[in-house]
């Protein structure tokens, strides 16, 4: 796709929205538009923030119309596969391009690895130099490339083939 693609992801697909999130999609979880929003609620959300609606839900899909993307499956990871054949995303991953998994905020990074000793746990702390903290100050989440992000794209490779 040329243009950024952003996504409302209702609350049958919040396993995809933090996918999404971490190869750096702008994703929007249905519980922060407002919890238990009604389905009106979410589009009239993503029509005024221009997003792609991710959906299970058909009766949903069928009222959304154009806007909205109807997903078949259970699997995050298939769907993810279904969004990147569909809408030619790209899933190369970057922690600089990453969001934050929790709450879709971009990611900074922390540019005094000391600054964290005492919140990581020591083992990742010994194991990785570079860390990167929601931008949130609400969220203050710390990320770093573990092997979790290796996990993810062997598991989309490994489906794919």
């Amino acid at each position: 796709m040329t243009e950024e693609v952003t996504f409302l992801c209702d609350a049958m697909v919040g396993k995809l929205a933090r996918l999404l999130r971490i190869f750096g999609f702008d994703t929007i979880y249905a519980e922060q538009v407002e919890p238990s929003a009604p389905d009106s609620k979410l589009l009239e959300f993503a029509l005024k923030s221009n997003r792609i609606i991710l959906t299970r839900d058909l009766p949903f899909f069928k009222r959304a119309g154009k806007s909205c993307i109807y997903l078949e499956e259970l699997d995050p990871y298939k769907n993810l596969i279904y969004l990147k054949e569909m809408l030619g995303l790209k899933l190369d991953f970057s922690i600089e391009k990453a969001r934050c998994s929790a709450c879709n905020s971009l990611l900074k990074k922390i540019l005094k690895k000391d600054a964290i000793k005492d919140i990581i746990k020591p083992e990742t702390y010994r194991s990785y130099n570079e860390f990167f903290t929601c931008s949130n100050p609400n969220c203050n989440k710390i990320y770093w490339k573990g092997s979790h992000i290796e996990k993810i794209k062997i598991h989309l490779s490994d489906m794919e083939d």
